[in-house]
């Protein structure tokens, strides 16, 4: 989201433009971020492979928890459809425009997606 002030690797709660941290309260941090967003995991009830964990949880990261829960790639995921889950990833490319205001296809977000999508029906080794 533009205009979301965030710090470090992404941390948002209660961020304030004047904020610094230290190294150690970025690891902190991070852990705990990571650690929530690992936990929506669990809203999905097929057993995943690492790399669908992984990939799952950069989109979790940068879509949020909530976001996650309610989203078509959470549904398709839980009724088993791994390739319909893949190609929902594709769908997920737009950001607010500060100039517009309006939701537009970034490229940021579409390289993002596709690495998600490429590691998510990559099988582990």
């Amino acid at each position: 989201m533009k205009g979301t002030l965030t710090i470090d690797c992404g941390h948002t709660k209660g961020v304030k433009p004047e904020d610094t941290i230290t190294l150690e309260e970025a690891e902190r941090l991070y852990g705990e971020d990571f650690n929530e967003h690992i936990a929506a995991l669990k809203e999905v009830k097929i057993l995943l492979t690492e790399n669908q964990k992984v990939a799952l949880a950069s989109f979790i990261y940068n879509n949020g928890v909530q976001a996650f829960k309610n989203s078509s790639i959470c549904k398709k995921l839980n009724v088993g459809d791994i390739k319909g889950t893949a190609d929902v990833f594709d769908k997920y490319i737009k950001a607010n425009n500060s100039t517009t205001g309006k939701l537009e296809p970034s490229q940021g977000l579409t390289n993002r997606r596709k690495r998600e999508k490429e590691l998510f029906l990559t099988p582990d080794k």
